[in-house]
Order: structure tokens, then C-alpha cells, then sequence
């Protein structure tokens, strides 16, 4: 009995599947290989973004601490002056009489 299957013709569509297959199989790794390239840039991006972030937290709370010492001095120097004005008002009203 003899087959009715054209060997030839059967054997160059597998190879033209199969050549396809590798092509496909190529491009798919060269998009794995951009997007891997892409996940690193975004990655260093990433990183750069949360030192420029700590950074700023840190020097916001510098300044922060800065500011309420300042705030903490002037009230102090505020006391200071309200008190020799109030002295030198006393002073002032005993010199009247």
C-alpha cells in the first residue's frame, strides 16, 4: 500500500514552520532583552527618585528643627524685651511721682 502523503512537500512545510518558529522565537527574545533594558533604567530612575526624596526629608527636617530653635530664641529674646520694657515703664512712673 502506498502512502498518499507527499514527503517532500511535507518535510519543507516543518522546515519553513520551524524557520518561522526560530524567527519568532529571536524577536521575542529581542523584546525580552529591550524590556529587561527598559526595567533597569526605570529601576535606576526609581532609585535616583527616592535619593533625591530622602535628601529632601532629611534637609525638610533640618530646617524644621532649625526653624523651632529660631522660633524657641526669638521667643525668648520677645520675654526678654517685654520684660525691660515693663521694667523701664516701672521705672519711668516711680521717676513721675
Amino acid at each position: 500500500m502506498k502512502s498518499s502523503i507527499n514527503y517532500p512537500a511535507w518535510v519543507g512545510k516543518l522546515k519553513r514552520q520551524l524557520k518561522a518558529a526560530r524567527a519568532e522565537k529571536e524577536a521575542l527574545r529581542e523584546c525580552a532583552d529591550y524590556w529587561q533594558g527598559r526595567a533597569k533604567e526605570s529601576e535606576k530612575a526609581l532609585n535616583a527618585y527616592k535619593l533625591c526624596y530622602e535628601s529632601m526629608r532629611k534637609s525638610l527636617e533640618s530646617a524644621d528643627k532649625s526653624l523651632s530653635t529660631q522660633a524657641h530664641s526669638m521667643g525668648e529674646a520677645i520675654g526678654l524685651i517685654e520684660r525691660l520694657v515693663s521694667e523701664r515703664l516701672e521705672w519711668l512712673q516711680k521717676a513721675q511721682k
